[in-house]
């Protein structure tokens, strides 16, 4: 029989103190549909369920928790998952990771079972099966690139232009040299940096080459396009602009090391090196303005959120610089970690660890809504005109959410496991397993 505990953060969320992990966090996601702040709530009230969830969803904080209140809870599935052994073999936590295939069998407590429908994933909302249209599998070493109704999709030496609906060739062409970075589409031109150390455009129609242009030194950050439509990239210890028309280049700027990042924003190209450093560009000519020292995360690139450039500081924490003058605006502490960011309009979109989830951040570092995720994952994907996001969780599943204000929309099972953040296209969700193969699945429906 279960026992309530009145006053509690259990009596908080409605549930008895041996309400399972999936009990919690329906209750949690019931209340916070009226009590979210933008939904009328008071946030105070919000932030109170909100650390009462993040308590008893936490094994550990869990059981900390009910030793402190003396209720004694018997060891259940959320204790027994944390008990292991020690002995002469060794010590064992407790703790396995099950490949995919075998996760829904043993990470769930047996259940009879229910009638037909739709089924639900772990934060409550509606998961359908996904729908593959099409799959490119020659092995892609960078993220597909949407351009309207055409995908270009890179390999290992060549570039390949599909039909986004399916996935039909347009094109393909051999570069000569490896493909260093993602391609990026600018008008009708297909650009790409290439192991020749060369900067390439291709016809985006025909895929026929347009122009070349030497970059002196090999690529060492992927392609930016800025406001005035110049092509940023660094290459060596430096960074150049090139013209995207005729690959003339239009400025470059020497660095005390090599650039990791080019994030342009405004009037401003903000680069991070290797020696951790951040220095701000002139777009106009390339002149230094500012450089700081600081403790940049070389594997989450900085973004631009309207005006603001977003940036990570090291130990879970964001910041918000200000592209001419490197002053720092804003400071948030996000959790244990950070591993993705994104730009959507003025906010910028974390996804953190510890706990894992995606914030929405204004300029001032305000938190404006939060997704709960059951795993850590990359950036999302967001199509702000569709107010759709979708991460890819590293188990094999996409969860859809609104781009505007986190409220999850439901989540598609993929038969594979996902590698980096997905793309949004026409119709269509782009994502990567481990061996390189693309998948087109469909848009889940609104519901």
């Amino acid at each position: 029989m279960s026992r309530s505990a009145d006053g509690t953060l259990y009596a908080l969320l409605g549930v008895p103190v041996d309400a399972s992990n999936e009990a919690i966090r329906r209750a949690f996601r019931a209340r916070a549909r009226t009590a979210h702040p933008d939904a009328g709530g008071d946030p105070d009230a919000f932030r109170r369920l909100q650390d009462a969830y993040e308590t008893l969803r936490d094994p550990g904080r869990r059981r900390d928790y009910d030793e402190r209140l003396g209720l004694g809870r018997a060891a259940g599935p959320v204790a027994a998952a944390t008990t292991g052994w020690s002995g002469p073999q060794g010590d064992f936590s407790g703790d396995v990771e099950f490949p995919a295939y075998l996760r829904d069998v043993v990470e769930s407590p047996w259940t009879a079972a229910e009638r037909p429908g739709a089924p639900v994933d772990p934060a409550g909302a509606a998961s359908v099966a996904a729908d593959v249209v099409w799959w490119w599998p020659e092995g892609a070493t960078h993220r597909p690139v949407v351009a309207g109704a055409t995908v270009v999709l890179s390999g290992r030496r060549t570039l390949v232009a599909a039909h986004v609906a399916t996935g039909h060739e347009v094109w393909s062409v051999d570069v000569g040299s490896a493909v260093v970075t993602r391609p990026m589409v600018e008008g009708d031109l297909v650009l790409v940096g290439t192991g020749a150390r060369r900067l390439e455009a291709y016809d985006l129609g025909g895929g026929v080459l347009r122009w070349a242009a030497d970059v002196g030194a090999p690529l060492t950050t992927p392609l930016a396009l800025a406001p005035d439509r110049s092509v940023v990239l660094g290459a060596g210890l430096g960074v150049a602009a090139h013209d995207p028309a005729t690959g003339a280049r239009r400025w470059a700027t020497r660095l005390p090391a090599a650039p990791t990042s080019v994030t342009p924003v405004g009037d401003h190209v903000v680069v991070t090196t290797a020696a951790d450093t951040v220095h701000g560009l002139e777009l106009r000519r390339g002149r230094q303005r500012w450089w700081v020292k600081g403790a940049p995360v070389h594997d989450v690139a900085p973004v631009a959120a309207g005006p603001a450039l977003w940036l990570v500081t090291g130990a879970g924490r964001v910041a918000h610089l200000v592209p001419g003058s490197g002053a720092v605006a804003a400071s948030v502490l996000v959790g244990a970690a950070v591993s993705g960011l994104v730009g959507a309009g003025r906010h910028v979109l974390v996804s953190a660890a510890g706990p894992a989830r995606v914030l929405a951040l204004d300029g001032e570092g305000q938190q404006r809504w939060a997704l709960e995720l059951s795993e850590a994952c990359p950036e999302p994907a967001v199509d702000l005109d569709a107010d759709r996001l979708v991460v890819a969780l590293p188990s094999g599943r996409l969860r859809v959410a609104s781009a505007r204000a986190g409220w999850p929309m439901g989540s598609i099972d993929l038969p594979f496991e996902p590698v980096g953040a997905p793309v949004l296209a026409p119709d269509r969700i782009l994502a990567t397993d481990r061996r390189g193969t693309v998948w087109a699945v469909t848009v889940l429906a609104d519901p």
